[in-house]
């Protein structure tokens, strides 16, 4: 937000809490400037709800938070599934008409192939196998998976008994 913007809505405190002196105004303008203003104003007005006095380091708990919120959220929406990359990024190897489990499983399991006699020594391919193993898991539980199930498919992508 705008320095004005912060500088409004640490008014806007004031008027929520007249205790606030013009020393914890000025705090709580600077503490304000890295948010958003809608969000920053939402997250004070539930303050204000939820506390009598002004409380900057929950407060800033709460803008935190609501950011983490917030970017999660954009992320979800702007995010491209594991098995749409897989496709866009090597359409000779998985056709369109391929089903997506498949060119989960196949993917995957083609990178612990090349891993696997890629010449690492053991420490190396374990932790290659936990990420393989992770990025599978979440590719079956972005097709809708119960994570159990997601977990299974995954291992079979890296041999089974695997528990990175």
């Amino acid at each position: 937000m705008t320095k004005t913007e912060s500088t409004n809505l640490a008014k806007t405190a004031t008027q929520f809490w007249p205790s606030i002196n013009p020393t914890l105004s000025a705090l709580l303008r600077d503490m304000l400037i890295p948010y958003e203003f809608k969000r920053a104003l939402a997250v004070v007005k539930t303050h204000r709800m939820n506390h009598e006095f002004l409380d900057l380091p929950q407060l800033r708990l709460g803008l935190e938070a609501d950011r983490e919120l917030a970017w999660a959220r954009r992320q979800k929406r702007d995010s491209e599934r594991i098995v749409d990359w897989i496709r866009r990024t090597l359409p000779a190897s998985y056709p369109a008409d391929q089903d997506d489990r498949n060119v989960i499983r196949g993917h995957f399991q083609a990178c612990w192939e090349a891993v696997e006699t890629g010449g690492a020594d053991q420490v190396g391919i374990d932790d290659v196998r936990g990420m393989i193993r992770g990025h599978a898991r979440t590719a079956f539980g972005e097709l809708g998976w119960p994570m159990k199930d997601a977990a299974e498919w995954a291992d079979e992508c890296v041999g089974k008994g695997v528990t990175a």
